[in-house]
């Protein structure tokens, strides 16, 4: 059976209309103040009408950014699969606890035979199918499955991040427990999620679409108790979360 339903970025134009895809809780960032734009096929949140503000958060508090965009790619297979997939396709091994970046991608182990990668929108296509020719020469079973409709991404980005965090999850997130490229499965907020360490102070959320609306109204609340606030795509810059220099190189 195909599960090509299940990527955004198949969607074909008919009768003259253009699918663009969008995130389930738009009307909420609308709410908040997000201008909207359409970027590589995805209608996402640029800004919140003032960049400067944006910019202070992101420099001096914690800034929170909407990230449904992202491409989650799953791989499931055979723990020596897994190392041969992903060694193929990023030139990378990765180990739990710990992400490794390669091919524009953060390549996540959730466990031996399971790891996420996670790219930009704009290379969700190639990502996926790179990943598809390379599970398809490798032994055992090899599944790969792109998840990015049903999950979604927070980034909260700045010096006060980690405290933002600490308001509502759970998770040990001081230096010795997630370095930088630091990988951790847990409870956030009382939902399932995956916590990525991107850089000394940008983390990335990932959990079930389903939950974005009370996870936004949760994690935006905890950041402007700590004088941060929502920001966009642009002043978050990379959306991807590429590192300025591979920690784990």
């Amino acid at each position: 059976m195909s599960l090509a339903f299940l990527s955004p970025d198949l969607a074909e134009p008919a009768g003259g209309f253009t699918p663009v895809v969008r995130s389930n809780i738009e009307a909420a960032l609308v709410a908040d103040g997000a201008q909207i734009e359409e970027r590589d096929g995805w209608r996402v949140a640029v800004g919140y009408g003032d960049p400067a503000a944006e910019a202070r958060a992101l420099e001096e508090s914690v800034g929170v950014a909407e990230l449904s965009c992202l491409g989650v790619i799953e791989l499931i297979a055979p723990p020596a699969s897994v190392e041969q997939v992903v060694t193929q396709v990023a030139g990378r091994q990765v180990r739990l606890g710990e992400a490794a970046w390669g091919a524009d991608a953060w390549w996540c182990p959730v466990r031996p035979d399971r790891v996420l990668a996670i790219t930009g929108p704009a290379g969700t296509r190639a990502l996926r199918e790179q990943m598809e020719a390379a599970a398809a020469g490798a032994p055992g079973l090899c599944t790969v499955t792109d998840l990015t409709s049903s999950l979604t991404a927070f980034c909260s980005a700045g010096p006060r991040a980690r405290d933002s965090f600490a308001r509502y999850c759970a998770l040990d997130l001081r230096d010795r427990e997630m370095p930088v490229c630091g990988f951790m499965p847990g409870s956030v907020g009382r939902v399932p999620g995956m916590v990525l360490r991107q850089s000394q102070d940008k983390y990335l959320h990932i959990f079930g679409a389903a939950s974005a609306e009370y996870m936004w109204e949760t994690v935006i609340d905890a950041a402007e108790e700590l004088g941060g606030r929502p920001v966009g795509i642009d002043a978050l810059g990379s959306v991807s979360g590429a590192p300025e220099a591979t920690a784990n190189a």
